[in-house]
């Protein structure tokens, strides 16, 4: 297993964890979020599963799924979680239904800065991760959007 998988893995398994513990203290005032948290639950076991069958398949169809959106990701724009549709990518994908749960949490107001802070945080890791791995042209340019992203912030 090569280090960014590693890495990704971890990430992505730390990333779920905290979605969890979010979704349930949204849930303490808001019911209808428990649907939301199980769902998130039941994906965190899948992902385990996957992660042991086929550890290089959750990082490289990740990369597939929200490559897309890393421009929105990279610059923590809130459109990408209020505006698109879990139409726009595949939606049998395991990330493509993880993100339309964190677009429902999102959009019920519920979420802390700090949370939102930490989701942006953890996608980027993860998108910057995923490029890494695939070492395609089309990631080399995702990881050149991150670069430049990056030297605008610190300025």
């Amino acid at each position: 297993m090569s280090a960014e998988t590693h890495a990704f893995n971890y990430v992505i398994c730390g990333f779920v964890n905290d979605m969890v513990k979010i979704a349930r203290r949204i849930e303490k005032t808001d019911k209808e979020t428990h649907e939301i948290r199980f769902q998130i639950q039941t994906m965190q076991t899948a992902m385990v599963a996957a992660i042991y069958a086929k550890p290089d398949f959750m990082i490289t169809s990740f990369f597939e799924a929200v490559e897309p959106y890393h421009e929105h990701i990279f610059a923590k724009d809130d459109k990408f979680f209020l505006e698109h549709t879990i139409d726009e990518v595949e939606s049998d994908c395991l990330y493509a239904q993880k993100i339309q749960h964190i677009r429902d949490l999102w959009k019920s107001n519920a979420l802390l800065s700090n949370e939102k802070s930490m989701i942006w945080n953890r996608l980027s890791q993860l998108l910057r991760l995923s490029a890494l791995y695939v070492d395609t042209d089309q990631a080399k340019k995702v990881l050149l959007v991150h670069t430049n992203n990056t030297k605008l912030a610190q300025n």
